[in-house]
């Protein structure tokens, strides 16, 4: 199951803000001084962020048989949308939990305040164009030899079971591929969908991701490159990422810092 931990900074009112933060494949959930639950508590408007847990991730104990995309679109669901009906969101969230928002996100749109926004990082829309192609890339990139050292940098000894986790997210059929339908309407600008993703040449990821993003989904003004790898967006390359959240939310939302937020020291 999933579970949804709040990081409460004052008692919230009509008028203010919820932030949903959604962590990656193989990850853990954003703790309390994770930068970008800093970012929010350091904007007034911000009450609160929802930080959401997917399904058999944390370190509650391993389980030998990982959520698939159906579960886990279903249980995310189910653990937030009474809380944030009628509330003004901003979702972040991140690779495999950007996937799993991007397919949620028009669901939660009808029921929460039209103000609210979507921002993707390091995550495409995943689109049945382009599946060949993903499930190759996919396959050479993260099953080389290689590789392994970065996995288990990013994954710990946990970094074989994130690739057979993911790979059912990328499978012929599986719920996670966008449809044309949802592909039109998360084109339409009253989607309030965002893109952060890195272009660091080292680490090609992330042109796939952006392969996606700008190729199929006509917004290009609300897709935001920065320097960073696949790896690195909440740790060494956070200041381009904050500095991306910021410009989307002053566009968006109208909503800024107050002078207390410093760029991270890296």
């Amino acid at each position: 199951m999933s579970e949804v931990k709040q990081h409460i900074f004052q008692n919230i009112t009509d008028e203010d803000w919820v932030a949903v933060a959604v962590h990656g494949g193989g990850g853990i959930s954003f703790h309390r001084s994770h930068p970008a639950v800093k970012m929010f508590e350091s904007i007034s408007n911000f009450k609160v962020v929802y930080s959401v847990e997917l399904p058999n991730h944390g370190r509650r104990g391993k389980s030998s048989k990982w959520f698939d995309v159906d579960e886990a679109l279903r249980n995310v669901k189910e653990e937030l949308q009474n809380k944030i009906a009628g509330k003004r969101v901003v979702f972040i969230s991140y690779s495999v939990g950007g996937v799993l928002i991007s397919k949620l996100w028009w669901t939660f749109k009808k029921t929460i305040d039209p103000k609210s926004i979507c921002i993707l990082t390091g995550c495409g829309l995943r689109l049945e164009l382009h599946r060949k192609a993903v499930e190759d890339f996919w396959t050479v990139e993260y099953t080389l030899k290689n590789n392994k050292s970065m996995m288990e940098k990013a994954h710990g000894g946990d970094w074989e079971l994130t690739i057979k986790s993911v790979n059912p997210w990328l499978a012929r059929g599986a719920s996670s591929w966008m449809t044309s339908g949802e592909l039109q309407q998360l084109n339409a600008p009253e989607s309030k969908m965002y893109f952060v993703i890195g272009t660091d040449p080292e680490e090609p990821f992330d042109i796939s991701d952006i392969t996606f993003a700008l190729d199929k989904f006509s917004c290009s003004d609300k897709v935001y490159t920065i320097p960073s790898d696949h790896w690195s967006y909440f740790n060494k390359k956070w200041d381009f990422v904050q500095s991306a959240y910021l410009a989307i939310l002053k566009k968006s939302c109208n909503l800024e810092p107050g002078p207390k937020l410093t760029q991270s020291k890296l």
